[in-house]
């Protein structure tokens, strides 16, 4: 039987972290809406409703193969991926802007 006399605490740090998830998450929903509504309006419903189904199709596939196997990676190992990654797409955008001031 479960013991009910502990109470969870929930700290203002998770109550900010799920919010600033969840406001990216929204930004993310809408910037693929932009794109299915572009693809509509230029290409027809038919393919960008299509290319929806397809990518929700994928996108289950990959999430129900690795999500499990994200249980056994690491919390630090996550963080160090993460910033690497961040840190190489923000050289690559200061390369970038480095050489297209040069002309």
């Amino acid at each position: 039987m479960p013991d009910c006399d502990r109470v969870a605490t929930v700290h203002s740090s998770d109550l900010v972290l799920v919010a600033a998830v969840f406001l990216a998450c929204a930004v993310e929903m809408v910037e693929a809406l932009t794109i299915v509504v572009a693809v509509g309006f230029t290409a027809g419903w038919k393919s960008a409703l299509q290319g929806t189904g397809v990518a929700l199709l994928v996108l289950a596939a990959l999430v129900a193969a690795l999500g499990p196997a994200l249980v056994h990676i690491p919390s630090t190992s996550c963080g160090s991926l993460s910033g690497a990654c961040s840190s190489c797409s923000d050289c690559s955008g200061c390369a970038r802007r480095c050489c297209e001031r040069r002309g």
